[in-house]
Parts: structure tokens; sequence; C-alpha cells
């Protein structure tokens, strides 16, 4: 009788173990889908942004150029062109708040399973 009550335990306690990773498992899909979609998003936005530079760093350039502000176009090059830099993951890292820390750990434990 003790060793049904120990084995009735066991299964109870599986049960509830498969329910918990089951809630687990959907929640880090969600949170796949919810980085996927800003990974895009910004990713669109970056192209974006550095469309608009090339155009306003041609433009102003130009209209330098125009008015004999040689030296003025190329240091407007210049700049515009480090406007945006792409960054190391250490620095990603080093800037995670314990939102985004979750969220990665929750992705590299799905990963793992």
């Amino acid at each position: 009788v003790a060793m049904e009550n120990e084995f009735q335990k066991a299964q109870e306690g599986l049960r509830v173990g498969e329910v918990l990773l089951a809630d687990v498992r959907g929640e880090a899909e969600y949170l796949r889908g919810i980085v996927g979609e800003h990974t895009e998003t910004i990713s669109r936005l970056m192209r974006e942004v550095s469309g608009l530079q090339a155009r306003v760093r041609d433009e102003v350039g130009q209209r330098a150029a125009a008015e004999g502000r040689v030296d003025a176009a190329e240091d407007t090059a210049k700049k515009a062109s480090h406007d945006i830099t792409p960054v190391s993951y250490t620095h990603l890292r080093a800037h995670e708040t314990p939102e985004h820390l979750v969220c990665r750990l929750l992705l590299e434990k799905k990963k793992k399973i």
C-alpha cells in the first residue's frame, strides 16, 4: 500500500512536471516569435536608415560642391559613414537587461531540449 502511494505521488509529480515543461516550451516559442519579429523589423529599419543616410550624404555633398565647399562635402561624407556601426556580441551582452537575459536563457534552454 505504501509503495502504491509513493508510485501515485511520483506519477502525479511527473504529470505536474510535464505540464510545467509544456508551459515553458510554449512560452519559449512565444518569445522566439517576438524576438524573430523584432529582429526582422530592426534589420529592415537599419536598411532604411542606411539608405536615408546615403541620400542625405549625397544631397549635402552635392549642395556643398555646388557652392564650392568641397571640404564640407568630404567632412559630411566622413561623418555620415560613421553614424551606424556594428557592435560585437560581447558589447550587446554588456547592455543586456534582466528581460533580455530571461529571453536569451529560455531560447538557449529550448535549443538544448
